[in-house]
């Protein structure tokens, strides 16, 4: 009862100069008694004011200690490192005098959503000199945080931040920009309970909360929220939270927390799409299904996805091996990024959602934007209008060490093109180029794919971006999560023919950050030594993942000494195990027949994020 009555009285509480003082005389007494009692008066003072004399209602929101949305002044202690933080007071944050000392602080970080850049500020350099440095980097010089405005800083040690002593101010729809708005509020709301607020509010202005997110500086990861989840009901939330690595984000809201909000067209959660893919997942589930069970769930008008049109398709994903397996199953969110300004939800008849395909085990297997229309009544699928069919996905990998050189780490960012479905290939395009973060040079990109090999036409093409490092710093940015890419598709003279749009769903671990920890281990074979296997002798081995990794893939191969492949069994892994039986041959010096030189093995493993980790032993025979 206390916390309703407390809720329902914040509302309507103000400052008030005079209430204090009578209220000084009041706390006097009630200082005395115990909590017990006291709940007693203020419980009896409710009832009797109910519905009467909001001045006296005052007087029981000081009672219990709530002057309304007040934000009394607060001393955070920061640890060193990022913590995003937020002023929900009615006070501006001067930056340059709360964040003064070179010693405790080493950035402060603020997004304007209105101009779509950051404002930053640092007490290292001086004013010249930062002007000079944010313009050359397309910044803004940060010299105030207003009220409902969040804030990243970086602290250089552990230090105690103290933010304004004043009344607290709450979130609005009108505060919120379309895209991307890093806010505070001192709502004392969880996320799921502020959406409940501003949902009238934004759906008026044709917006809706598409998800929020916060930093969780002690555990660094990201907590998050989504409505769309939400509102499909059971687990959807909890699964998708747990299969990407976030914690739940259910906790209310302080006037000192920032959060991101992504802000976007109103597409309220649609049940009948998320029974679509069940349905349509469910079909493989005791195998390959009819192409007619398929097409039924498909658009046949208007459905084309990757160059394939709704029979094309049917067929492909009937056929083995099909791109779904039974115990596959679609996690839909709302899409926000798209090709071109026709796509989009503002027709109530067509929603764009991301389709993201997890396994058995929850690995990610892809991420589609995929187009779906409703036609007399019924949704139904109709692709992603696109004439080729396209991946973007980090990648990190470990060579082994070998008796003389060391494990090596590396990482990098792999974007693939591949036309072999696509009849548009054959019909005027002849290359495609990607840019985006890491990519040099930025324009045009790099070329991922080109059609001027007689010999080989219509086969996939694949660029894979290393990091910036020391050896490309000029121009070079390196990706972050949500980095976007553009693929473009030229004809033989050079004319676009269509643009693409990906968002990198988790940026790479860079190389120095990597360790053999990350990655599958090698745990058992036979023979003990993989590569003392005799000629036409059975062998196999196992592996273990670490935590949040799922096996997808693994890779054995033999090769000669004259570098041919004389032996490959590569697929999904059974169980994280290997077995088969090794090819008649010679070992080396012991006459004429085939001498293998080495084994290899890949295994191939992805995180909740869709980040791949390629594990690589190289063992020569013995």
């Amino acid at each position: 009862m206390m916390k309703s009555m407390r809720q329902g009285l914040r509302r309507s509480c103000i400052h008030s100069i005079a209430l204090k003082l009578i209220w000084a005389a009041l706390t006097a007494l009630m200082d005395r008694m115990s909590f017990k009692i006291k709940r007693s008066i203020v419980e009896a003072i409710g009832m009797t004011l109910r519905g009467r004399s909001s001045i006296a209602g005052l007087i029981v929101c000081l009672a219990l200690g709530v002057s309304g949305a007040n934000v009394h002044a607060a001393s955070l202690n920061l640890s060193t490192g990022w913590t995003l933080l937020g002023n929900g007071s009615s006070a501006a944050i001067d930056v340059a005098t709360t964040f003064n000392s070179p010693a405790s602080f080493a950035t402060v970080w603020k997004w304007n959503a209105t101009a779509n850049k950051w404002a930053f500020y640092t007490p290292l350099l001086d004013t010249a000199t930062l002007a000079n440095y944010t313009q050359n980097k397309g910044y803004e010089v940060l010299t105030s945080i207003a009220p409902k405005e969040g804030f990243w800083v970086n602290a250089s040690t552990n230090v105690v931040l103290t933010l304004p002593d004043a009344l607290g101010v709450t979130l609005a729809a009108a505060d919120l920009q379309m895209g991307w708005n890093l806010t505070s509020s001192a709502d004392n709301l969880t996320p799921s309970q502020l959406n409940a607020k501003l949902k009238a509010g934004l759906n008026a202005a044709n917006k809706s909360i598409t998800t929020v997110w916060a930093w969780d500086a002690p555990n660094a990861l990201w907590m998050f929220y989504a409505p769309s989840l939400e509102a499909q009901g059971g687990t959807a939330l909890t699964n998708y939270i747990t299969s990407k690595g976030y914690l739940p984000f259910n906790a209310a809201l302080s006037a000192t927390d920032g959060f991101w909000m992504n802000i976007g067209a109103v597409t309220p959660a649609n049940p009948a799409i998320v029974i679509l893919m069940n349905e349509f997942a469910g079909l493989f589930s005791a195998g390959l299904p009819t192409q007619a069970a398929v097409m039924a769930k498909l658009d046949p008008s208007s459905f084309f996805m990757d160059g394939m049109n709704a029979a094309a398709y049917g067929q492909q994903v009937t056929t083995a091996p099909s791109p779904v397996a039974p115990g596959d199953y679609f996690v839909m969110t709302v899409a926000t990024l798209f090709d071109n300004a026709s796509q989009g939800n503002a027709n109530a008849n067509i929603q764009w959602l991301n389709a993201t395909q997890f396994n058995a085990a929850s690995a990610i297997l892809g991420e589609s934007r995929v187009k779906f229309v409703n036609v007399s009544g019924i949704w139904l699928m109709a692709g992603n209008e696109r004439a080729v069919r396209v991946n973007l996905r980090a990648e990190s990998a470990m060579a082994a060490a070998t008796a003389t050189i060391p494990a090596t780490f590396s990482s990098d960012i792999n974007i693939s093109v591949d036309p072999t479905t696509a009849a548009v290939f054959g019909s005027g395009v002849a290359s495609a180029w990607v840019s985006g973060p890491s990519i040099v040079p930025s324009s045009p990109g790099v070329q991922v794919y080109s059609n001027a090999e007689p010999s080989n036409p219509g086969t996939a093409g694949q660029s894979v971006i290393p990091l910036c490092d020391s050896t490309i710093v000029t121009n070079c940015t390196n990706a972050v999560d949500g980095s976007e890419y553009t693929i473009t598709l030229q004809d033989a003279s050079g004319g676009v023919v269509a643009t693409y749009k990906e968002a990198l769903r988790k940026a790479p671990l860079p190389g120095p950050a990597l360790n053999a920890t990350m990655f599958p281990s090698i745990v058992a074979s036979t023979p003990a030594t993989i590569a003392g296997v005799a000629p036409s002798a059975a062998m196999s081995f196992s592996w273990t993942n670490p935590t949040g990794l799922v096996s997808n893939w693994f890779d054995f191969t033999v090769w000669d000494s004259n570098g041919q492949l004389v032996f490959q069994q590569a697929g999904p892994p059974p169980g994280n195990t290997f077995s088969g039986t090794m090819p008649a041959f010679v070992p080396p010096g012991a006459g004429s027949g085939i001498a293998l030189s080495r084994f290899d093995i890949t295994i191939e493993a992805t995180d909740a994020y869709g980040r791949q980790y390629f594990f690589f032993q190289s063992s020569p025979v013995n």
